[in-house]
């Protein structure tokens, strides 16, 4: 049997598994995983049938005519590769939830595992998929999803240019890190600034099914890439509904027609990139018979992204920063799902990250991280006021947070590092209100500690 196949092997149990150990941390089971629940079993059978048949098609792929090249063969035609990933975190709060019961003891139900398949049949064409079990808390629950899938179709590929498209499931793709978010190696932190890249809406924001249209022109010093996304946005979890309605409603969100689009300027050695995004992601609130305010009408729902992004690399430094403005507009919405006080709101985010190099595996970092979910209402007091005018309570430090960092990382191979980060926050903007259910109950104020390790092949 290959390497290659037996890691496959090694991540179809991690991901089989993943679910137990996270029951028996949440339990505090003392049994072994074979005593788990019945209910478990019955997920877990199905979840090894389900990575059973892929790692068989995989196998089937390796040694079929698209694989004769070989796994890490570096020519233009026929190649099919595999990679995978899996990071664990551990997560201790003094106040307030963070992906699971954080306080106390603290929370392991932090984990990603992934399994990236591409092959080449030629030279214009490429095949990727990416397979996900990610558990955050409440928000996650280690289920595997389809990350990612597309067939992407080189039409020119010139010394000075080249374009072509992309269907299937995208990255979205805004900022320096969204579309390569996933995996630990490809983000400078534990978790990526939250003013920015939001985990609490992650399933809306990460991936759409759509064609994307890409192109790069190659300058003397750099290039430019362009692309362009035209797409229906997942908003089929119930997160979304937790986090923009106050709570799971009987209605569901579905996608409409959304345009995602990013220019970025890079130099060849790397030392500088500049990017602008722009996303309008449009979507509709589909209410039930019973549901009253609505006359059988759907609620529109129109979400606009700016961000502004740039990465400076000197010497040892590393300096990234990015600056963004979102808007919410919501359009025949029922009053008591949200007050026409919050039916058209701007936000406005941005964070400062200095990582220095001390060596080849060793680096420090700090970061300053800033979220307002209304510029015109920075700290809350109008929200707070609104919501009493209507006979509620309103916490005013929910509607923005400052998030201050240090960590250090530790590069112990090619394949295995590990993080850990101390951070101070004022603010709960951007805490999950799954593992949080009772604003009211939160700090202003509170510190976490993050401690993850990450494994690739």
């Amino acid at each position: 049997m290959s390497y290659q196949f037996r890691y496959i092997k090694f991540l179809n149990s991690l991901v089989d598994y993943a679910p137990a150990i996270h029951w028996c941390f949440k339990a505090n089971a003392s049994k072994s995983l074979i005593t788990a629940p019945k209910v478990w079993k019955s997920n877990s059978q199905q979840r090894r049938f389900n990575l059973s048949t892929i790692t068989f098609t995989l196998y089937l792929l390796v040694n079929s005519n698209l694989a004769q090249s070989g796994w890490n063969n570096l020519g233009e035609r026929k190649q099919f590769q595999v990679h995978g990933f899996a990071t664990q975190g551990y997560i201790k709060t003094d106040n307030n939830n963070l992906f699971g019961k954080s306080t106390g003891y603290g929370s392991f139900d932090f984990r990603e595992i992934g399994l990236v398949g591409s092959v080449k049949p030629s030279k214009a064409t490429y095949l990727s998929a990416q397979l996900l079990s990610r558990t955050a808390g409440k928000s996650n629950d280690g289920e595997i999803d389809l990350d990612f899938a597309i067939f992407d179709y080189r039409i020119a590929d010139k010394m000075a240019y080249n374009y072509g498209f992309r269907l299937g499931r995208i990255k979205n793709p805004y900022g320096l890190f969204n579309d390569t978010r996933d995996m630990a190696y490809t983000r400078q932190n534990i978790l990526l600034p939250q003013s920015i890249y939001f985990e609490r809406t992650r399933d809306l924001s990460m991936s759409s099914d759509g064609v994307e249209f890409y192109s790069q022109l190659n300058q003397e010093n750099g290039f430019i890439n362009f692309q362009f996304v035209v797409s229906k946005p997942r908003v089929e979890d119930r997160n979304s509904e937790v986090i923009l309605l106050g709570g799971n409603k009987p209605g569901r969100f579905a996608g409409d027609l959304t345009f995602l689009g990013r220019v970025s300027l890079n130099t060849f050695n790397d030392k500088l990139i500049l990017s602008y995004s722009e996303v309008q992601l449009n979507f509709r609130y589909k209410p039930t018979d019973d549901e009253e305010d609505f006359e059988g009408n759907d609620a529109d729902v129109l979400f606009k992204l700016r961000i502004l992004s740039a990465q400076l690399k000197y010497s040892n430094l590393i300096l990234t920063a990015e600056y963004a403005r979102r808007s919410f507009i919501f359009s025949g919405m029922s009053e008591a799902y949200v007050p026409s006080f919050l039916a058209n709101t701007t936000g406005e985010s941005y964070y400062l990250q200095l990582t220095y190099l001390l060596n080849q595996n060793w680096r420090i970092y700090t970061r300053y991280d800033i979220l307002f979910q209304d510029k015109d209402d920075r700290y809350g007091r109008s929200y707070v006021d609104n919501v009493a005018a209507r006979n509620g309570t309103g916490v005013a430090y929910s509607r923005y947070a400052k998030d201050y960092l240090v960590g250090v990382q530790w590069n112990i191979s090619s394949k295995w590092m590990v993080r850990a980060e101390l951070h101070e926050v004022e603010g709960v903007a951007w805490l999950s209100l799954n593992d949080n259910e009772n604003l009211s109950e939160t700090k202003k104020f509170w510190h976490a500690g993050m401690f993850s390790i990450s494994y690739r092949f």
